[in-house]
């Protein structure tokens, strides 16, 4: 089962040393992690003092008055007095649906958007620290604007910015943003999300087309550079981040690469660290997954604003509205979120070629 599977890698990753974990509300598996931690707490195995617990505030929470509500629930379900860390998860918010805890969906099956005033529920989110909940507060796929805006506002200052951000992705512009205002950097897929195009042929029957770039674990560039200092590309493509100072949270279940993953003790010359920059498409795995899901249809006429994030006033013309202009909207979102990069998106297709 997967709460087996996320019990087993958390048992894994503890005996490997690792005593950071990043979760969310969304994942579901809170519980599961929260389970295994206790039992290696109680056995004496580990103190609670030594493991670092993240995680997030979901998208149909974005409300000031909801920030508390998840949190506790999140706490419950991790069997945590507080966390070491609470992101923001998104900075936009969907209206909840009421039997279940997924957004809303419009009569066109997009989700149903919610105003998101970010200062509010960031305040919401200092509130968290002062009761004892989190021990920090964060954020987590914010473009500049909105961090800068947070930022500026901020009784309790973002411990961190957590984003996508690997070798064909590496967010010059947000990491200049990020050293600017002395907010440190998170990477979430570091390994460039090899496990996706496989996870979107499984769960949902679509064949991954369009790029052409092989996975980043397979570049050849990334594979000879690992060849040169006999380590794995994975761990070549962690260290190449972990030494520009950026905190890596790598994700798998295999015990094996929970093992490779930590053993990244190689220093990448100067030489080697150049190439990898060049390899920089700009390629963002993650859309993947919410156009897949109808987020982008949802978001793509959401104005994005540093501070309040509202809906526009022809947001609710659902399939009324030319999928030209919505792509088009989407796009210009895309821009201001990861910079001004041509970004080459990937593509899916059903089984038909559709």
């Amino acid at each position: 089962t997967q709460t087996e599977e996320v019990e087993k890698a958390v048992e894994a990753a503890l005996e490997e040393g690792y005593r950071l974990f990043d979760t969310a509300f969304n994942y579901n598996n809170e519980e599961a992690i929260g389970c295994t931690l206790k039992r290696w707490v109680d056995a004496g195995r580990c103190r609670r003092e030594e493991l670092f617990i993240t995680t997030k505030l979901p998208h149909i929470g974005n409300r000031a008055s909801d920030v508390e509500k998840y949190l506790t629930t999140s706490l419950r379900r991790l069997q945590l007095d507080s966390v070491d860390l609470y992101l923001i998860h998104v900075p936009f918010g969907f209206i909840p649906d009421k039997n279940s805890e997924n957004p809303a969906k419009e009569a066109d099956g997009s989700y149903v958007l919610d105003n998101t005033d970010l200062l509010a529920v960031w305040k919401a989110m200092e509130q968290q620290v002062d009761l004892g909940h989190a021990r920090n507060i964060g954020v987590s796929n914010f473009n500049i604007a909105q961090l800068e805006k947070v930022a500026a506002a901020a009784r309790i200052y973002p411990a961190t910015l957590q984003v996508e951000l690997h070798a064909y992705l590496q967010q010059p512009e947000l990491r200049a943003c990020c050293a600017k205002l002395g907010i440190p950097l998170t990477a979430y897929s570091p390994l460039g999300s090899p496990g996706a195009k496989l996870h979107f042929q499984e769960k949902y029957n679509f064949h991954y087309v369009g790029n052409t770039e092989p996975d980043l674990l397979e570049h050849p560039l990334v594979k000879e550079i690992a060849s040169s200092h006999e380590k794995s590309p994975s761990q070549v493509l962690l260290r190449h981040l972990v030494q520009q100072g950026i905190i890596v949270i790598p994700k798998s279940a295999s015990p094996k690469r929970i093992k490779e993953n930590s053993q990244d003790e190689v220093d990448i010359n100067s030489c080697c660290m150049s190439l990898i920059f060049a390899v920089h498409y700009c390629v963002c795995y993650n859309i993947e997954f919410f156009s897949r899901l109808g987020f982008i249809m949802s978001i793509c006429l959401h104005q994005w604003e540093g501070d309040l994030n509202k809906k526009s006033p022809n947001e609710n013309q659902g399939p009324m509205m030319n999928l030209k202009m919505k792509l088009k909207v989407f796009l210009t979102i895309l821009k201001k979120s990861i910079g001004n990069t041509p970004t080459r998106l990937p593509i899916f297709v059903d089984k038909t070629g559709t």
